[in-house]
Parts: C-alpha cells; structure tokens; sequence
C-alpha cells in the first residue's frame, strides 16, 4: 500500500537543500489501479459502500429531523474544511515553518461558522 500524502515526508539534501525525488527502480513497470483484485469485487466494494452512505443519509433525513440534517451539514462542513487545512499546511510548511498556521485558519472558520448560523436565527 502506498503512503498518504499526508505522512510523506520530504528528504533534504544538505548540500543543495533541495528536495530529493524518491528513487524509482528502472526495471519497476507501472501497475494500473484496477489491476489485483477483479473489477467486480471492487464495484462490489464500491457500490456497497454507496448505499450504506444512503441509508444513513435517509436514515438522519427520517429519523433526525432538522436538528439533525443541520448537524449532518455542519459536520460534513468541518470535516471538508480540516481536509483543506491539513492539505495546505503541508503544502505550506514544506520547506518552511509557519507558526500558528492552523489556529490562524481555525479561528476564521470558527468565526464563519458561528457568523453563519447564529446571527440568522437571532433576528427571528
């Protein structure tokens, strides 16, 4: 398995500080994604996974309510926006260090949040 991005990290050369690309072998040839496992048990795979998405979609629009498609929202939101944060933080820290990069980003997301579904419902 291949690692993440996210745990890659990069080799600096002290002499150039450059970074260094990882070594590839030249006898490896490349392996195409849907190679391994047969396409069906990946659709399989995929399309169970689909409707369990589905049925947890309906079953918070049914059973929640509201309150709970507006919690659905707000966590599907916070979950896209950690992901935004972690990418650019090592895209942006490659090289250098940037302090409170993070806490910069989550205070203006805080702010946003709390801007977007506070001050509406207190004009009520």
């Amino acid at each position: 398995m291949a690692p993440s991005l996210r745990s890659r990290k990069p080799q600096l050369d002290p002499q150039n500080s450059a970074v260094e690309e990882p070594a590839i072998s030249p006898n490896s040839t490349p392996v195409h994604e849907m190679e391994g496992p047969s396409k069906v048990n990946k659709l399989l795979i995929r399309v169970g996974a689909a409707l369990g998405m589905l049925v947890v979609l309906l079953g918070t629009i049914f059973y929640a309510g509201q309150r709970g498609v507006a919690l659905m929202i707000v966590l599907v939101t916070c979950g896209l926006f950690r992901e935004m944060v972690n990418v650019a933080h090592h895209e942006g820290n490659v090289d250098r260090e940037m302090p409170w990069f993070r806490s910069i980003l989550y205070a203006w997301f805080s702010t946003a949040m709390f801007t977007a579904y506070t001050l509406p419902s207190l004009q009520v």
